[in-house]
């Protein structure tokens, strides 16, 4: 392999209507050795990609919330095992489901819900009292059991309204029973656990969620193009979002069941699981403090065994997310690539956006990426060009 593949994979990417429009940097040992731009962030104005085109950044907005909680942490104002209720009282009527439900069982199709409602419940299904209480760490590790499943995500989702904000949405979930008892699975809480440790940010640095991040992670960073919420001039930057579907490209930049979180973000609903948006420029800078140890050209964000505890196995007891990875403190982390098929080395973190945006570090190899795209029905972490990006860089790059 050589790196001219890269070049000629992303433009077949583009030339199939796979994508619109992609970045990519990589870096080894903190220098760039290969960035490149391709297609358009906005085919029908003519605007093509550029490195600091913005993107909807879904899910790798939790990275993000994770290094925020682990700050908390090091200054002593939480600990990982700390139950949820020392800081939202309101979870200590927290109810478990008995058992798991197919969601063909209890869902039910509704144009008013985009993501479906929760429908009757089985009459044997019971709701029982939590072995113990949900942690901290149980939420960075997605294996809190709230909204990870179907009665949870349903429910969540029928609660929820455009105009909340945070605290108002968390108090709500506060009624919704965990689909699992705390700790003793996993999985993936596409939104309510991050969304809840952003609340929690909240109550214990006594700031609203965005300007805790502001303070603490940008501002020393640098970063000015990872927001919840786009200026003027950061909206002239946004990548359209497209729907691909044989080989033609539909704008669905418009629909609110594409993009609910980012039409909340704007009401003043900062979502920790998916509302930041940000440039590959900058979420680059955020890529490289956690490869540096939790630094930035000299700024100390995190200390060094923070980022290795974040890297490290997160669930109180060993959970695999799948056979081979498990998850750490806010990023899924490879231990048998063989197993889980991903074309990564051993060791390698990071995680993806639900819109193709994705990140990885191998610290080992001190290999890193970030890719960003534009494109709604990709995959998130399951995207297969995520999977052909780890396969070129790790190809010419480095070794798996």
């Amino acid at each position: 392999m050589d790196k001219s593949e890269i070049n000629q994979q992303m433009q077949r990417y583009i030339e199939s209507g796979e994508m619109a429009g992609a970045a990519l940097r990589i870096r080894k040992n903190g220098e760039t050795v290969y960035q490149g731009k391709w297609g358009y962030a906005d085919i029908k104005n003519g605007r093509r990609t550029d490195y600091d085109t913005m993107y909807r950044l879904a899910s790798m907005s939790k990275p993000v919330t994770a290094v925020a909680v682990m700050k908390l942490e090091e200054q002593g104002k939480l600990k990982l095992d700390s139950p949820i209720t020392e800081f939202l009282p309101g979870f200590g009527k927290l109810r478990v489901c008995s058992r798991q439900l197919p969601a063909d069982q209890v869902y039910e199709p509704d144009p008013d819900h985009p993501a479906g409602r929760l429908g009757e419940l089985p009459e044997d299904m019971e709701f029982v009292l939590p072995k113990r209480m949900v942690t901290v760490r149980d939420l960075l590790s997605h294996s809190s059991g709230l909204g990870m499943g179907t009665v949870g995500m349903l429910m969540t989702g029928d609660l929820n309204r455009r105009m909340d904000r945070l605290a108002e949405r968390v108090e709500k979930w506060q009624s919704v029973p965990a689909d699992f008892q705390p700790g003793e699975a996993t999985g993936y809480s596409a939104v309510v656990g991050f969304d809840i440790l952003g609340r929690i940010v909240e109550v214990v640095s006594g700031l609203e969620f965005n300007r805790f991040l502001e303070k603490e992670l940008f501002s020393p960073m640098g970063i000015r193009d990872i927001t919840f919420t786009l200026n003027e001039e950061q909206a002239g930057r946004l990548s359209a979002l497209y729907f691909a579907d044989q080989g033609r490209l539909e704008d669905v930049s418009d629909r609110e069941d594409e993009l609910k979180w980012y039409e909340a973000s704007r009401n003043g609903y900062f979502s920790g699981s998916a509302g930041l948006y940000g440039s590959m420029e900058d979420y680059d800078k955020f890529v490289q403090m956690l490869a540096d140890e939790g630094q930035y050209r000299g700024a100390r964000i995190l200390k060094e065994e923070t980022v290795r505890k974040m890297r490290s196995e997160g669930a109180a007891k060993h959970l695999e997310m799948m056979p081979g990875a498990f998850w750490g403190l806010g990023m899924l982390v490879t231990v048998r690539p063989d197993l889980c098929g991903m074309p990564v080395a051993p060791g390698t973190f990071g995680w993806s956006g639900a819109y193709g945006t994705h990140f990885f570090i191998n610290p080992e190899q001190k290999l890193q990426a970030v890719f960003v795209m534009n494109r709604s029905n990709i995959g998130g972490a399951g995207s297969p060009i995520a999977r052909r990006v780890e396969e070129l860089t790790f190809g010419i790059y480095g070794e798996r």
